[in-house]
């Protein structure tokens, strides 16, 4: 699926976050795998790095797309469907 994306988008880099990016043969596996099924123009200038901020990385990048979205005069997209219904956790 992963290969689809980058097929599909040719992005500049992947960088994999969570419990995938704390084990560097994981990263290397997939960096294996996507050099393997990727187009190799796709590839060619393709960086595929583990998030150095642990866990919480696809929030912080969620929150930075935000930030840069509002501050380019964008709005922000309305909640919709499930995701609107769904309550957001309180802190302890």
């Amino acid at each position: 699926m992963l290969s689809v994306v980058v097929n599909s988008f040719n992005p500049e880099a992947v960088v994999l976050g969570g419990a995938l990016a704390e084990a560097e043969p994981l990263v290397a596996a997939v960096r294996g795998v996507l050099y393997e099924r990727c187009l190799p123009m796709a590839t060619s200038e393709l960086t595929i790095t583990a998030a150095t901020s642990g866990a919480d990385a696809g929030l912080l990048g969620a929150g930075h797309a935000a930030v840069r979205e509002l501050a380019a005069g964008g709005r922000p997209m309305p909640l919709a469907g499930a995701a609107a219904r769904c309550p957001l956790p309180t802190a302890p």
